[in-house]
């Protein structure tokens, strides 16, 4: 796409996709495997599985470290 012409709003879109990039160097990216009921109730409540998972682990990094 040629940013120059398409407007705006596309100006906007990029800035936005570099900001996320910059985001992305401070995580590894992991793949999980989770059941269909679970996924259905992420969905439902709105879960942020990313979030979920990093709290969980940092509170079992504190247990095992006490």
């Amino acid at each position: 796409m040629d940013y120059t012409t398409a407007g705006p709003q596309a100006h906007e879109t990029r800035s936005v996709l570099y900001a996320n990039c910059i985001s992305y160097d401070m995580a590894t990216r992991k793949t999980i495997s989770i059941r269909d009921d679970q996924e259905e109730w992420i969905q439902d409540n709105h879960l942020n599985l990313s979030s979920f998972v990093q709290e969980k682990l940092d509170e079992l990094i504190e247990e095992r470290e006490n």
